[in-house]
């Protein structure tokens, strides 16, 4: 509905009354003017006479008043509505300034303030009413001085060059860094008439943003380090400037186990710690990053010699080796290291594919130690990778076979049973050693399927041999993470109809290490079923006896390093502990790696009750086995000692 009262309306009306009251005098002076006698006079009526002529005059005043002070009343009434428009038009300014997020001050030609909001004064901590207009420039930057805002140069430098750019005329932008650390943001643009406005804008939150994602896109949030792509970046610039660099690539042995018995929180915390040791192992030019996972790189800034860049490695490995104390809990891990150092051509991005490289051949060879990147690792890695290509075909190709050795008692010469020892029947490289694919099985997931078939095979030869030989196995820690291991082994069992008690499972020192109620109940599962278990390369381990505390294990095989040495009074007396322990736990002792009769009485005179190496056979075929088996199913005496090879190879 439109208004009733609108700014046109009320100007007709306005102009209506001024006519009606023009009307209205006008009648008044024709009859005080007798003008209308006049007219009558000449319609035939009487003359007017020389006293009529006031008359007239009063009447056309009269007449004029009257519109005249109406026509100053309404210009008076305009003249106050413009007024009060333009007071709330102010009002509104002056409102819309003040709530500025930005503070503004606008100075005239001869750089007097004459404008300023409240927000300016909020953004510089001013009192309030201090900055207000007919001020000079140079006053208000004192005045911004004196409150302390303004950090850095002197009060002279700063206002000669606040002043300088206000007479540059053209658009301007500058950032300052108050003395306390806020960030404030100032544009100045000239006016038409020789002056210019400033605004100022508090930055600091989003400079803090834009630092922030910075950092993120360069670092590592766990640890708090430069992340791959800075390392590169950075190593990549000092090799710009001709700098001598090696880089090493470092990897966290057992770390995985961290995270599976204690938590990823607990991993991130170690890996935390990981950071700071590794910080304080290098030196302030040197540059540390984590690259991914449980692996970090340092780079070495001017190394002076090989021998140099070796004591760093092993200064980090040991450093990073030495237990961590966290939340209540210690926790032991280890490192690897991988070494490239920078030739003449050298790229960052080669440079640590080079010491990953050398990392994966240390880790091959023993873990906890550093090796040097070597140009015919590029050739042993090519291989790898064929061979890698080559295991996934191997299991569906049925390209694996068991050999097995005998094991013999110590007394009486007897095989008692076998052990099964896993070989991969290559199509181009021939007989493959378990220690050259086995671990690579492991990365790839599928020692899994690898051990399930073992266990099929091996109890399904072993069901055809006479029933009081035995079939051990070796069991992967992998395998031992697997959920359905127990089920698997059940399996294999019913499968070739041979009996649990026949079957010995073997596990190594790093299944233990893992040491969890889940790991125990799996190894108290499997003994429920009737199959002994026994503990693999005892003694090679830290704490090898205290296992024998955590599980009941049926046997120990003391490793060959043991037996090697015997006749030396240190390893007579661990062999000679060894079994008199597990003697009196009940537990059956076996020493690997017999390769002569004069160690085969050693070992008799030192208690021990199984025998296997060379001495009694090599790892042999399924076919060869019947040798050892008598044609009636009895066990025949081991006889005369077979060669002695002239390299031994682990089996």
């Amino acid at each position: 509905m439109q208004p009733m009262w609108t700014a046109s309306r009320v100007s007709r009306l306005a102009h209506l009354g001024l006519a009606s009251i023009a009307l209205a005098g006008l009648a008044t002076f024709v009859a005080a003017s007798g003008l209308g006698d006049a007219a009558a006079g000449r319609l035939g009526h009487a003359p007017l006479t020389r006293l009529d002529a006031p008359r007239r005059l009063l009447g056309l005043a009269a007449m004029l008043a009257v519109p005249v002070g109406a026509w100053l009343a309404i210009r008076r009434r305009r003249r106050t509505l413009g007024k009060q428009r333009s007071q709330q038009t102010n009002r509104h300014l002056e409102t819309a300034l003040d709530n500025m997020a930005s503070g503004l001050c606008l100075f005239d030609a001869s750089c007097e303030l004459t404008l300023v909001n409240e927000r300016f004064s909020e953004i510089f901590g001013l009192l309030p009413g201090s900055a207000r207009p007919g001020m000079s420039y140079r006053d208000l930057l004192r005045l911004m001085w004196n409150a302390g805002r303004l950090d850095g140069r002197s009060f002279d430098d700063v206002s000669e060059g606040r002043l300088a750019d206000a007479f540059r005329h053209e658009p301007v932008a500058w950032t300052d860094r108050l003395r306390d650390g806020r960030l404030i943001q100032t544009h100045q643009q000239p006016v038409p008439d020789g002056g210019w406005i400033a605004t100022y804008e508090d930055v600091t939150e989003r400079h803090q943003t834009r630092e922030r994602v910075a950092f993120l896109s360069s670092h590592d949030t766990t640890t708090g380090l430069p992340n791959r792509r800075r390392l590169l970046k950075t190593a990549d610039e000092l090799l710009a400037k001709g700098r001598r660099l090696a880089i090493l690539a470092i990897d966290l042995d057992h770390f995985t186990r961290v995270n599976e018995t204690l938590g990823h929180g607990m991993g991130d915390a170690v890996l935390g710690a990981v950071g700071k040791r590794l910080l304080n192992s290098v030196r302030d030019q040197d540059a540390v990053a984590r690259i991914g996972g449980d692996k970090f790189a340092v780079a070495l800034v001017s190394p002076d010699s090989p021998a140099m860049i070796a004591t760093a490695a092993n200064r980090i490995i040991g450093s990073l080796s030495d237990p961590y104390s966290l939340d209540g809990r210690q926790v032991i891990i280890g490192a690897s290291v991988g070494i490239a150092v920078a030739g003449s051509t050298a790229d960052a991005d080669s440079l640590l594919v080079q010491a990953d490289l050398a990392l994966h051949f240390a880790k091959s060879d023993e873990r906890g130690t550093a090796r040097f990147f070597e140009e015919g690792m590029q050739q042993r890695m090519r291989l790898r990778q064929e061979l890698q290509s080559d295991l996934r075909k191997a299991l569906e190709a049925d390209e694996f076979v068991l050999f097995y050795q005998p094991l013999v008692d110590a007394r009486s010469g007897e095989v008692t049973g076998f052990e099964a020892l896993i070989r991969w029947s290559h199509p181009n490289r021939g007989l493959v050693l378990p220690g050259e694919f086995i671990p690579l099985a492991e990365e790839m997931g599928l020692i899994t399927a690898i051990g399930a078939w073992v266990l099929r095979r091996a109890c399904a030869d072993a069901a055809h041999w006479p029933s009081d030989l035995t079939i051990a196995v070796n069991v992967s820690p992998v395998q031992f993470r697997q959920p359905d291991l127990v089920r698997t082994v059940g399996a294999a069992l019913a499968a070739a109809g041979l009996p649990a008690s026949r079957l010995e499972l073997e596990v190594t020192e790093s299944v233990l290490l893992q040491e969890t109620a889940t790991t125990i109940a799996v190894l108290h599962e499997l003994r429920a079923l009737g199959i002994r278990i026994a503990m693999d390369d005892f003694g090679t381990g830290y704490s090898s006896l205290s296992y024998l505390s955590i599980f009941p294990f049926d046997k120990v095989k003391i490793d060959r390093s043991f037996t090697a040495n015997l006749g030396r009074r240190e390893a007579d007396a661990i062999v000679r502990a060894v079994t008199g322990l597990a003697g009196n736990l009940g537990i059956r002792s076996l020493a690997e790696g017999v390769e002569s009769w004069q160690q085969v009485e050693q070992l008799q005179n030192l208690g021990c009750d199984e025998l296997q190496g060379y001495l009694f056979g090599r790892p042999s075929p399924i076919s060869d086995v019947g040798q050892l088996v008598g044609a009636a199913g009895s066990v025949a005496p081991v006889g005369s000692p077979a060669p002695r090879p002239d390299r031994v190879v682990a089996a």
